[in-house]
């Protein structure tokens, strides 16, 4: 059997105390392992780093303090509204597929809160549909819309098109920002076995990512990010 990590709230930290992971808690991640190969599954069943899974939806991961408004989750919240964690908590931080679902007017103010917890040396992990891909616009609870270059406006290393700009405090170094061309959203496990040559096609240089954008017809389903916080020494 596995565990999984209740936490409670005390003296303005949060406190790990080991619980056994039911059978519901494991079929949803044999789903993320065989399903989506997000490399955190694993990774993070290695170490003791605090990380985050915000708005975990139906994929409750151990070794996480998994966020979300409703359903299984440790602690219930709506993440719009509060991000309820104490400055440079987190060595990582999961969104999978959050950020659509944060209200336009409170996405930069998200942003900033996501600089706010995640420690110095953090990462944060960012998947999101990509703006061409019909989960985007079809689905009636998605408010925001990305591409590859959607963070360059907080990447202090980001040049050119998209480059940065002041519309929020955050300020990241960009670590990774790649195009999918597939997911496994329709069982087509095929496709999926050929996932690493193809997205390795689109995904060659900045240049070649913004190219293809631009003329690839079929679109992308995803885009993937990987943000560590740029923060003032004090």
């Amino acid at each position: 059997m596995g565990t999984s990590n209740k936490h409670t709230f005390k003296s303005g930290h949060f406190v790990t105390e080991e619980t056994i992971m039911p059978d519901e808690q494991k079929r949803r991640i044999s789903i993320a392992e065989k399903g989506s190969k997000r490399p955190w599954v694993t990774l993070a069943l290695k170490d003791k780093k605090i990380r985050l899974n915000l708005g975990c939806g139906n994929v409750y991961l151990p070794n996480f303090v998994n966020v979300d408004w409703q359903g299984k989750c440790d602690i219930n919240c709506d993440l719009s509204k509060k991000v309820p964690f104490q400055d440079n908590y987190a060595d990582e931080i999961l969104l999978d597929n959050v950020l659509e679902h944060i209200p336009r007017d409170r996405l930069f103010w998200f942003l900033d809160e996501l600089h706010r917890v995640c420690k110095p040396e953090g990462v944060i992990h960012i998947y999101v549909p990509h703006c061409t891909s019909p989960f985007a616009f079809g689905h009636l609870a998605h408010y925001n819309f990305f591409h590859s270059r959607s963070m360059d406006i907080m990447n202090v290393d980001a040049k050119g098109i998209g480059g940065f700009e002041y519309y929020n405090k955050a300020r990241f170094k960009v670590k990774t920002k790649l195009l999918m061309f597939h997911h496994n959203y329709y069982n087509l496990h095929f496709l999926s076995s050929l996932n690493p040559l193809v997205n390795w096609a689109f995904n060659f240089s900045n240049l070649w990512k913004y190219l293809m954008e631009k003329i690839w017809l079929p679109g992308f389903e995803e885009c993937e990010y990987w943000l560590t916080p740029v923060k003032e020494t004090k």
